[in-house]
């Protein structure tokens, strides 16, 4: 019974939508954690590892603004070996900010 429902949400209008529009998911859950934040505004604004993880999804945010108009706007030379520094730094960076995201994330329920 579970498979049958699982194939028919992957065959869904909505599931080929969400597979084909590239900004579809980050948006849907955007939606998502505003509404969570506006109910509960006033406890998670308080709530300093929540400010800091928001802080931390703009600044990735930020960061991957500025790799894609500055820093990946040249993909097809770096198919002579390894993506130029600024790539590579853009990428690490990314790493961080997600990682730290996700760490405060958890932390949010325990300050």
């Amino acid at each position: 019974m579970l498979e049958s429902l699982i194939d028919w949400l992957a065959a869904s209008a909505a599931s080929e939508w969400l597979q084909s529009t590239p900004w579809a998911i980050p948006a849907l859950q955007s939606l998502h954690i505003l509404s969570i934040s506006a109910v509960t505004a006033t406890s998670y604004l308080g709530n300093a590892p929540f400010r800091y993880k928001l802080l931390l999804i703009l600044l990735a945010g930020a960061n991957m603004v500025l790799f894609h108009f500055v820093t990946g706007r040249r993909p097809a030379e770096w198919s002579r070996g390894r993506p130029p520094p600024a790539a590579r730094v853009a990428g690490g960076t990314s790493l961080l900010r997600w990682t730290g995201a996700v760490a405060l994330g958890r932390w949010i329920a325990f300050a």
